[in-house]
């Protein structure tokens, strides 16, 4: 009986061989078939690019972010003396200093227009109303010139200091400010007040040095301008561009493997 079993044994292996071999020479193994060319591979840079630069963009967010958190910072210190070297003052920006001096009305200065920034909470809003913000020559006692403070906001009405002559601070005070830099635009004289901060051009216009202090709201005066005007216009709007380009690159995606590999996604449309 063993010789029996073994044959019928081996029988068995052989026709399961010649099925397995019948299955694999009938079947066809159907890979998506492709469809590329020149336009396609110029046409798949853009689900690349677009995710790169979506990926830039989640890099300039937390940067912003940190840049934000470093100003925040800066303007949580406290204030120091004005530096002696004012040759770099510019990286001195958003740090409070103490200054003392005199006020020279006789050359103030307009800018703006602006809107008034009242403090709400913890918050810097603007309150839509418009104005100027006054530029006072102010001559340190302390050295041999002097310099621009930006004693706050005045409205419409009250342009001509004549209409607020209980605000023009006489005598030596000392009061608190935050260091500035020009604004990147163009600064040009119209009707007797400056559009935009430009340190420079004023102070070769009033002879003072080129170093502008905005005053904080404790030196407010009745009567005078509004102080703590300075506004923080740091914008963290990098989120809504990460979802732009990342959407862009998803959809692109989507697109072109549909383009690619038709067959394969034809199976999905029955």
């Amino acid at each position: 009986m063993i010789p029996y079993r073994s044959s019928f044994v081996r029988l068995c292996a052989y026709r399961q061989i010649v099925q397995l071999r019948n299955v694999t020479s009938d079947s066809k193994i159907e890979l998506p078939s492709v469809r590329l060319g020149r336009r396609g591979m110029v046409l798949w840079c853009i689900p690349v690019v677009t995710f790169g630069l979506g990926t830039w963009q989640v890099k300039r967010h937390y940067w912003k972010q940190d840049l934000i958190q470093n100003l925040n910072d800066q303007m949580a210190k406290e204030p120091i003396d004005l530096p002696q070297d004012i040759q770099n003052i510019g990286s001195y920006e958003y740090q409070k200093v103490k200054i003392k001096g005199r006020f020279d009305h006789s050359k103030e200065q307009l800018l703006g227009p602006r809107p008034l920034i009242k403090k709400e909470g913890f918050n810097l809003i603007s309150a839509g109303d418009n104005g100027y913000l006054v530029v006072t020559p102010f001559k340190l006692s302390d050295r041999p010139y002097s310099i621009l403070v930006n004693r706050g906001w005045v409205g419409c009405r009250k342009k001509d200091p004549n209409t607020r002559l209980d605000g023009q601070v006489e005598g030596e005070v000392e009061i608190v400010g935050v260091v500035r830099k020009s604004e990147p635009k163009n600064a040009i004289d119209r009707a007797g007040f400056w559009l935009r901060r430009d340190i420079d051009l004023m102070a070769k216009s009033l002879g003072t040095a080129p170093v502008f202090i905005d005053a904080d709201a404790f030196s407010t005066v009745p009567g005078g301008p509004v102080g703590g005007q300075t506004r923080l216009s740091m914008f963290n709007n990098h989120f809504s561009y990460i979802i732009t380009w990342y959407s862009l690159s998803l959809i692109t995606t989507i697109a072109m493997c549909n383009r690619t590999f038709p067959k394969f996604f034809a199976k999905f449309d029955r």
